[in-house]
């Protein structure tokens, strides 16, 4: 079976992890792989398989269709594959219908993170299949009116790299201020996308520093550029009055992008800083930052919503939604927001005592210790699922 697969590929993203699982999988079974990889940009690879670069530069030497619609298109028509895997959000998936060839099998893959999922306007019952990383996805793309093939396959974490390891010591890495090394350290790790919510994250934490008077407590985020449409950070921490002169409560990393990031052990070590994880999301396709934290021993607090309240139910402290919110953009996908009083008293639960953050740190460890979250047996998953929708095929 000839495979293009079209996802994020050679970059610092959970995505770009699962394109390779599968596609090392595929290619280890004997199949030939293409990969069109988004935030690709060219540079020097060791897989195995031919990655081409999604973007197009124009004469202006800027890049343009990085989702690789046209390219898409242009090398369907010279590989001629026998099934084409697109991994996107499903409001994305029509330009791509567009530029394939009539008859060419095509799977999506899709990580749902909200509800409201328009799934048949979206075109998505021409696909061949569905792979959801949840069962919710599926159950919302049902709801949608998706009447096709659908399997789960979730995401993994290599626990030979994410694992436990000295505070002390991953706070020195990271250039903790002095009066921080003692301290107790809320963080999270995540793109600095508005459906991530860090506005959240900053104002809930300086909401509970207020109201309960800690001076030992402190906030520290990764956050990963989108190319401005994120939040302004340092100032939403002066703002809230957790950055600046007068009380420097939060600690930022440098900024990154999403096509460099930072090498896996430093971002070990920033999970291995931390006393508590925590997502103020409005949904999670999976969320693959909180089960690196939990493989690195970290108690977590997320909210009870779409992926994090499948499959991290039993693991991490869950914070009910009591509010909600559609994403804009006309993709109305809706999300929940965790409420505000009951996130700050998880975050008491594991400030106040040291048994409930060893309690679920222990839980979060038996759980990403599941074979069923190496990537390998992601990636073994993968193929056969599409071997199966292979042999399917229309003669």
């Amino acid at each position: 079976m000839k495979v293009l697969w079209i996802g994020d590929a050679a970059a610092a993203t959970g995505f770009a992890r699962a394109t390779h699982a599968a596609c090392d999988a595929l290619y280890a079974r004997g199949h030939e792989v293409h990969v069109l990889g988004l935030n690709y940009f060219g540079d020097p690879h060791d897989y195995p398989y031919k990655l081409y670069p999604a973007a197009r530069v124009n004469r202006k030497r800027e890049r343009e269709d990085g989702f690789g619609v046209v390219r898409c298109g242009d090398l369907v028509a010279t590989l001629e594959p026998d099934m084409v895997v697109i991994v996107q959000d499903h409001w994305n998936m029509p330009p791509y219908f567009e530029v394939l060839p009539k008859g060419v099998p095509v799977v999506g893959v899709f990580c749902l993170d909200g509800k409201n999922m328009n799934a048949a306007t979206c075109g998505l019952n021409a696909l061949r299949g569905a792979v959801f990383s949840t069962q919710f996805g599926v159950d919302e793309a049902r709801l949608g009116g998706y009447t096709g093939p659908a399997e789960v396959v979730g995401y993994g974490v290599d626990i030979d790299v994410f694992k436990p390891g000295s505070k002390a010591s991953a706070r020195a890495s990271a250039g903790f201020p002095s009066e921080a090394d003692g301290g107790f350290v809320v963080g999270t790790v995540c793109r600095n996308h508005p459906r991530k919510r860090l506005d959240l994250t900053i104002r809930y934490f300086a909401a509970w520093l207020d109201e309960r008077g800690y001076d030992d407590a402190y906030l520290f985020i990764h956050a990963m550029g989108t190319g401005g449409q994120g939040f302004d950070l340092r100032q939403l921490a002066t703002f809230y009055n957790v950055g600046g002169n007068q009380r420097r409560r939060m600690l930022l990393t440098p900024d990154t992008d999403i096509a460099t990031g930072f090498d896996e052990k430093s971002l070990v070590e920033m999970y291995q800083a931390m006393d508590v994880y925590v997502n103020t999301g409005q949904g999670e396709g999976w969320g693959l930052p909180v089960m690196e934290a939990m493989a690195c021993g970290i108690p977590c607090i997320v909210p009870t919503w779409s992926a994090l309240g499948e499959w991290a139910a039993d693991a991490a402290l869950q914070v009910p939604c009591t509010t909600y919110a559609h994403s804009p953009g006309g993709v109305n996908v809706l999300g929940g927001v965790p409420d505000m009083a009951l996130y700050m008293r998880a975050l008491d639960t594991l400030y106040e005592a040291v048994e409930p953050g060893e309690e679920m740190a222990a839980a979060g460890l038996a759980l990403t210790g599941r074979g069923e979250y190496r990537w390998g047996n992601i990636g073994k998953r993968y193929a056969e699922v599409l071997e199966g929708w292979h042999g399917t095929a229309d003669s």
